[in-house]
């Protein structure tokens, strides 16, 4: 008996049984992604903008905004291992704060250039330490990013005014973020091309956030389109079943909102409308190979 019972304590106690039930929920499984975007799209609410640039106050123009935000991403990359997403994240902050109303430094940026950067400067600070875990040397960033334009005291007053202004709420999400989760939807049914598919569509991303107009839209929004676009690059290869699994998918756990419709129809047109796909039959050799035609208007039509 007591053999019995020692026998069957260990089988309760099976650590196996754990680790199982994490991996069913690790950061690549189906599960987690769909928890993960639902929660996206909820903090995505609180990440408000405004077209700031179009005050009468404002001197600064979108040509300044997009000079300004390509320098924030060749800033980035002076500091090793960083991915390129904490640029996104630190242009996501300066245009939130540039929307907010309560902070005195807002009409002094929206007047000067050097003022404009100095926030800029901040913002990129800010995403090195809270999204990269980056810990900052104020010495590298005075003297090799700002090349003595601004002093650690300036930059560090210029934190606190954005910190307060945004509500330290710094954990919105990057069209990164939503790419990362919607191509792992499709990792589920395959594996060939995602990660092209993401590399891609990452770089319409970060384009995308150069323009202004552009920029106005959300996260997700902008993560659509960039995928809508580099699924029509003809280096993009996938079987038929494998995006009509995708869709499928996406539409079970679609929001049911506008522009989750807009995307997953434009999903469908390029299943069914393509050039190059002679039939549809769901046989494992066939595949489709999308071209690059429609690339502009699908930006259009999905922000």
């Amino acid at each position: 008996m007591h053999r019995s019972q020692s026998s069957g304590l260990k089988s309760i106690l099976r650590p196996q049984v754990i680790v199982d039930d994490d991996a069913c929920y690790s950061p690549s499984s189906s599960l987690f992604l769909v928890d993960h975007l639902q929660f996206m799209k909820k903090q995505q609410l609180d990440c408000v903008q405004v077209n700031y640039l179009f005050s009468p106050a404002a001197t600064i123009t979108p040509d300044d905004r997009r000079a300004l935000c390509s320098w924030c991403y060749g800033s980035v990359e002076l500091f090793s291992n960083i991915n390129k997403a904490t640029a996104c994240i630190a242009v996501s902050y300066l245009d939130r704060f540039m929307s907010t109303t309560s902070s005195p430094r807002i009409d002094d940026a929206l007047q000067s250039r050097l003022q404009y950067q100095l926030v800029a400067v901040a913002c990129i600070v800010i995403a090195l330490k809270c999204h990269a875990g980056v810990r900052v040397n104020f010495d590298f960033v005075v003297d090799t990013i700002c090349q003595g334009m601004y002093e650690k005291d300036e930059i560090n007053a210029c934190e606190i005014d954005i910190l307060q202004a945004l509500e330290w709420k710094l954990n919105g999400p990057s069209p990164h973020d939503f790419i990362d989760a919607l191509a792992g939807l499709l990792n589920e049914f395959t594996i060939e091309s995602t990660s092209s598919l993401c590399t891609w569509a990452k770089k319409y991303a970060d384009a995308a956030l150069l323009d202004y107009e552009m920029a106005q839209n959300s996260s997700l929004t902008l993560a659509y389109c960039s995928l809508l676009t580099a699924l029509q690059l003809k280096e993009m290869i996938f079987r038929p079943g494998d995006l009509k699994a995708w869709i499928t998918k996406l539409k079970s756990i679609s929001g049911g909102t506008k522009i989750d419709q807009r995307f997953i129809l434009e999903l469908e047109r390029i299943v069914h409308t393509n050039a190059s796909l002679s039939s549809f039959n769901d046989s494992e050799t066939e595949t489709i190979v999308v071209d690059n035609k429609n690339k502009r208007r699908i930006i259009s039509t999905a922000a």
